[in-house]
């Protein structure tokens, strides 16, 4: 999730003008801010000794609280400084600081609560800082802007894809800027189709420590494509297709860099299913390079070579490809390959692609000059101000290191500006930005044991997910501060995601990713299509994987149903053989669906007790485990 504290560009007010000198001011561009700077003004020493520096954000965001920094500094008489913010129209004007300066220095952090823009989320005003004394009269204005800044607003689905008739489950987070629940009512939450139209909406909705919990379920013939949820202005987006569940992916392992001396690259590309375990299966890949027509920069073609072959027992199939059909110097030809794999799975033909397009503390030194200044600021104010004072060395050079807290006030990214006042009244400045990892307040942890699932924190939001959701649950949490949960593992072999949040008082708190492997060495798996059509033969196909180091004689049976009709040469459904270690076995079954919806499907495989040889092996039982069952459901419909 992104944090709302990422704000837009910080811009950095400065402010320094040395007494009787011009007030005209250079804006230069600045590492990505702005800085005021005034030009070497032409004034005796007496009158340059006497300057003065304020800082501030360029936007002031309320309703949270500000700073100022004021810095006086040789002053030779008594002065008046006032500091307000003015609005266009000369009315409500805010006083920010009224005092009577006698010594020779001031430095001063003023902090106010940022007032409320008078157009609602954005107003324009003057900073107006008025410096008055005997000999001394000093008036200027800079222009900032006051924002509401609104809770930063975060959308969550429980999966990327939905199937017709599936439960839509996501939930709306609410934080402030300093990632603390905001419980602040959203007005309108949309949910649109494709198409664009208003399918769903839930009105003055109100947060529970920050979290929305809502569900919609989709219709059984809904529009398909990518559906898209709004809130304040805040977009998620989740799709609705008819699929199957991949059961592997596909990855490619190839050199980051190609060399122009290289005559050949090594491509390796394997085959995972979800549980870890290699796939078995031909591969096609195909490795490219573009091609632009000169002054034509729409016209492109591209050079390929194609690759293809059987995966190892590991999964993966390696090939050296010869570069020769390739330029690597020619200004015409692309600088990147483009590589494309598919495998097809042997024994049911299902296939998977993919394509590549080649704590603590800080401590930082500064090269300053002398009568220092370090400010830093983060989330669109002042944070902290460091000051340090140095003689005035030859040739007017000198460092020196500050070591800086940091918290989480600080995160995500801070800005440290530095400036130095020389002997002469003329000031030097840098910035650097800081980032800085999201340490919240709130510590979350997420484990897990043979009975249950813990987590400490607030209001945990859990979520173990792939393209399909197993968890998904708000668990309140006692003073205690931690909770735990009785979950039964759902009959899937696959790897599970798990990642919480915690929301509670003191802000918001991640968990570190968790994962859970569902895991048994003796299995069968259905492979269905997403539909078939009602009384037309298809072809349904089971795979048995033993992950045993023995050989087993199995029995496969594809159970009985009034709603499916098994082609009478297939017997009774049940077939037998040998399966050996770290091998699959397909068996395949020609039937027609004979009722409409959704049917179940159910196949056996149990491990047998035989005498009789696998090979030049004897045939185990396990002593575990050595039944099978799994069942899916089938969608019948009357056409394609």
């Amino acid at each position: 999730m992104r944090s709302p504290a990422v704000l837009p560009v910080l811009l950095l007010l400065i402010l320094h003008l040395t007494a009787g000198a011009s007030a005209a001011l250079a804006l230069q561009d600045f590492h990505g801010g702005l800085y005021w700077d005034v030009p070497h003004p032409h004034a005796s020493a007496l009158l340059l000794a006497r300057s003065y520096v304020v800082t501030s954000p360029a936007v002031i965001y309320h309703p949270h609280t500000a700073m100022l920094w004021v810095h006086l500094s040789s002053l030779h008489e008594p002065v008046q400084v006032t500091i307000q913010l003015q609005r266009a129209d000369g009315t409500h004007n805010i006083t920010l600081l009224e005092r009577k300066v006698q010594e020779p220095r001031l430095y001063l952090n003023v902090t106010f609560p940022a007032p409320t823009p008078a157009k609602g989320k954005e107003e324009i005003v003057d900073l107006h800082i008025a410096i008055q004394g005997d000999s001394l009269d000093v008036s200027e204005k800079k222009k900032v802007m006051l924002r509401a800044l609104q809770p930063g607003i975060f959308i969550q689905t429980d999966k990327a894809v939905y199937k017709p008739g599936q439960q839509v489950k996501f939930r709306v987070v609410s934080l402030d800027k300093d990632f603390v629940p905001s419980n602040k009512k959203l007005p309108l939450v949309i949910l649109k189709d494709p198409s664009q139209n208003r399918i769903a909406q839930w009105r003055e909705v109100s947060p529970r420590q920050g979290i929305v919990d809502l569900s919609l379920p989709l219709a059984a013939e809904p529009a398909l494509g990518t559906y898209v949820i709004e809130v304040e202005g805040k977009r998620h987006y989740f799709s609705v297709e008819e699929y199957v569940l991949p059961k592997f992916e596909v990855t490619i392992d190839l050199p980051a860099v190609v060399l122009e001396k290289d005559k050949k690259i090594q491509v390796e590309i394997c085959g995972r299913y979800t549980y870890g375990k290699p796939v078995q299966g031909k591969v096609q890949a195909s490795l490219c390079q573009r091609i632009g027509v000169r002054y034509s920069p729409f016209v492109q073609t591209q050079s390929c070579i194609e690759v293809s072959g059987q995966t190892e027992k590991n999964g993966c199939f390696s090939t050296e490809v010869l570069l020769t059909a390739f330029s690597l110097t020619s200004f015409m030809y692309g600088k990147k390959f483009r590589v494309q794999a598919s495998l097809v799975e042997d024994g049911t033909g299902r296939d998977g692609g993919v394509l590549l397009l080649g704590n603590g503390h800080c401590c930082g030194c500064m090269v300053l000059h002398p009568n220092a200044r370090g400010t830093v600021l983060a989330k669109g104010t002042i944070v902290t101000v460091l000051r340090k004072e140095l003689p005035a060395g030859a040739g007017l050079r000198g460092s020196f290191s500050l070591e800086l807290p940091i918290g989480p006030e600080l995160a995500p990214k801070a800005k440290v500006l530095g400036y130095a006042v020389l002997p002469n009244g003329e000031m030097v400045a840098h910035s650097t930005e800081l980032n800085v990892a999201k340490c919240f307040p709130n510590k979350a942890s997420l484990s897990r044991s043979r009975t249950g699932e813990g987590c400490h924190g607030g209001r945990p939001g859990i979520q173990m997910d792939f393209l399909g959701t197993w968890l998904w649950e708000l668990v309140p949490v006692g003073e205690g501060g931690s909770a735990e949960m009785a979950v039964t593992v759902p009959d899937a072999i696959t790897k599970w995601e798990a990642r919480m949040f915690c929301m509670s008082p003191l802000g918001l708190g991640m968990a570190p990713a968790t994962t859970l492997t569902a895991f048994k060495p003796f299995l069968v798996e259905l492979a269905l299509p997403y539909a078939v059509v009602h009384r037309e033969a298809f072809m349904l196909v089971a795979t048995v994987f033993n992950y045993l180091r023995q050989c087993l004689r199995v029995q496969v049976t594809l159970v009985e149903s009034a709603e499916l009709e098994v082609s009478a040469d297939m017997g009774k459904g049940a077939y037998r053989g040998c399966v050996c270690a770290d091998e699959e076995r397909t068996f395949q079954w020609s039937v027609r669906a004979t009722s409409l919806g959704e049917v179940n499907v159910t196949v056996i495989a149990k491990a047998l007790r035989a005498k009789k040889l696998c090979g030049t092996e004897m045939p185990v039982v396990p002593a575990q485990g050595h039944v099978d069952t799994e069942t899916k459901l089938l969608r019948v419909q009357l056409q394609n």
